[in-house]
């Protein structure tokens, strides 16, 4: 049996890669449940393109993106929101946002995805967190519930919306000199000792499993990936999202002075990643393999079903870009909101525009093998990186890549392991 099924996948002999995380789902349960060489598999052999298997962007369901608060509690180094006064959204405009898109699926059984987020922490509104809660269920709308928190919510918080079943994404960028160098608290001071609390306390709550964490990578900590999971295992977390530092501007004035890591920096800690998380059944992820079907979008934002409500009325179409001002502000600000008379506008000509920002308009993506899988990635930063609308990060490309075939070298080396044990 061959050490490595990638050369053969990426040669083109099958189009396997357009069937993004479901395939590689498809080919665990194919070649380690029943390792077989897929040279000899007419099922692999005669895979070809489905177009029923694509999510149409269009018939889901809107996600309601809330910022319940531009103040954040802790100063990170990299932080992509800038500095900001404190302005918290007010439950009138978020009652609006609800009333108006929500109706925008599809009639019949549509479940909306609610999210609270930031360009500060939403905790620091946490009552705004509540009503809307509290409207949702009221009005019988159907909905998910998901937060992304700095970590320092109170335990009272957190217990609260791990009780009303919230997905809840904690951003931890490793072991105390780690998170208190790239997070520390705005004034200066550690904030791990409060996270680990706050979180070590909901260990055996029932729905703990619910709580995933994001690690924000850079050049210095990425050496330390491995370290950076044992941490997180330690505190009981098996989900872990791993992401890169963005240089957007901000970044450049922090007092370390971080910089992102390189592509090949990434690509050997994925490996580890994924290596050390085989081995202690943990799940690793990143932003750019969220999907679980095809995908001919890369990322929600250019669906014309994510809508961003900022504490200033304003509807982006991408939590990274809440401005309205500037290159990116005029491309994904969509509408706002207008309290007083109880109204909202969207400008539905730029969401038409953005949905054109897909694969098959994509000339980096032409000739991808990974293309379905990606869907030329995070719009913003293709955009930020080249300039240009139908722009790509080529950096983020080599990375994804490599990374799928990373993944597939590994299912097939426990395959062939399993083969040999057996």
């Amino acid at each position: 049996m061959s050490s490595s099924v990638a050369p053969f996948l990426l040669n083109g002999a099958v189009p396997v890669f357009k069937f993004g995380r479901q395939f590689v789902l498809w080919l665990h349960d194919r070649f380690i449940t029943t390792p077989t060489d897929p040279r000899n598999d007419p099922e692999l052999a005669n895979l070809t393109l489905d177009s029923a298997l694509f999510v149409d962007e269009k018939k889901q369901c809107p996600v309601l993106t809330f910022f319940p608060s531009s103040w954040c509690n802790l100063g990170c180094s990299y932080c992509y929101s800038g500095k900001k006064e404190k302005i918290n959204l007010n439950f009138d405009a978020a009652k609006i946002a609800i009333d108006h898109l929500s109706k925008r699926g599809e009639a019949g059984d549509c479940t909306i995805g609610v999210v609270f987020h930031g360009g500060g922490e939403p905790t620091q509104n946490f009552e705004l967190v509540k009503a809307v809660v509290t409207y949702l269920t009221e009005q019988n709308i159907s909905h998910t519930r998901a937060i992304v928190t700095n970590g320092t919510a109170s335990t009272e918080q957190y217990k609260w919306l791990l009780d009303h079943e919230f997905t809840v994404g904690v951003s931890i960028d490793g072991p105390p000199p780690i998170q208190d160098k790239q997070r520390p608290s705005r004034d200066g001071t550690p904030s791990s000792n409060r996270i680990e609390t706050a979180i070590g306390r909901q260990r055996d709550h029932k729905n703990f499993g619910n709580v995933n964490v994001r690690v924000t990578l850079t050049r210095e900590s990425v050496v330390h990936v491995t370290r950076i999971l044992q941490y997180l295992r330690s505190l009981g977390i098996t989900n872990v999202f791993l992401e890169t530092m963005e240089d957007n501007g901000f970044t450049r004035t922090n007092e370390f002075r971080f910089k992102k890591p390189t592509t090949s920096q990434m690509i050997s800690a994925t490996r580890r990643a994924h290596r050390f998380a085989a081995r202690h059944n943990m799940r690793i992820g990143r932003g750019r393999f969220m999907s679980s079907a095809p995908r001919t979008t890369g990322c929600i934002a250019i669906t014309g079903r994510s809508f961003v409500i900022t504490p200033k009325n304003t509807i982006s179409a991408c939590y990274e870009c809440t401005s309205d001002t500037g290159t990116l502000g005029d491309i994904f600000n969509i509408g706002y909101i207008d309290t007083r008379q109880g109204t909202l506008v969207l400008h539905e000509e730029k969401v038409d525009r953005l949905r054109q920002r897909n694969v098959y308009n994509l000339p980096s993506c032409t000739e991808c093998f990974a293309k379905f899988i990606c869907a030329g990635g995070c719009a913003v930063r293709g955009i930020r990186e080249t300039k240009d609308f139908w722009g790509v990060f080529e950096d983020e490309c080599v990375l994804i890549r490599r990374t799928v075939e990373q993944l597939i070298e590994l299912l097939w080396t426990q395959s062939a392991n399993s083969a040999h044990a057996t």
